[in-house]
């Protein structure tokens, strides 16, 4: 299997003899950016790596989404249960949130309205990632969350999901304190 994607020129290794990486499914315009160094590949508006938190009770889905994500160019953060999200969300400020729905502590749901409900985090953007299945969409755009993905999805869907929302977030208007 090595000798057959050694051949493959879609993979590609480093000088230092790392594994083959499958190539990118990414869209060219988030590869292929005009944007100043020290900026983002994702959007020009950014001058880091968007910051992603993840949420889930399982190290092992944690230790996934964290080396997906790091690849693909995101910072990581993590948190295991639904209050250490909020606490997580309020304190560092992600830009993009992937919430599991079962956890101990406190559920996805009630961590995704809590987060939607402070002016401090609600503009982030919440993707549930459920095992629960479809059945559950209604419950998670109920709780506020701006997308909603069933696991197993494949990394490059989880990853064009939370690109476009951080993109969709930054073209929104900056919300206002209205007076009565």
């Amino acid at each position: 299997m090595e000798a057959d994607l050694a051949r493959d020129p879609r993979w590609e290794a480093n000088e230092a003899e790392d594994p083959p990486r499958r190539p990118s499914t990414r869209p060219a315009a988030l590869l292929a950016s005009n944007a100043p160094p020290g900026r983002s590949k994702l959007s020009g508006e950014f001058d880091r790596p968007p910051v992603v938190l993840v949420v889930d009770d399982r190290p092992e889905n944690c230790d996934l989404y964290r080396e997906y994500l790091t690849y693909a160019g995101f910072r990581v953060i993590e948190a295991h249960d639904g209050q250490e999200a909020v606490a997580c969300a309020v304190e560092q400020r992600p830009d993009a949130i992937i919430m599991d729905v079962s956890m101990p502590v406190m559920d996805g749901y009630v961590a995704t309205r809590l987060i939607k409900g402070d002016l401090r985090t609600r503009h982030i953007p919440v993707v549930i990632v459920t095992a629960s299945g479809a059945g559950c969409h209604h419950d998670a755009t109920s709780a506020g969350c701006d997308a909603f993905l069933v696991k197993p999805c494949m990394p490059e869907d989880l990853e064009g999901v939370i690109r476009t929302c951080i993109l969709l977030q930054a073209k929104r208007p900056p919300l206002r304190a209205v007076s009565a």
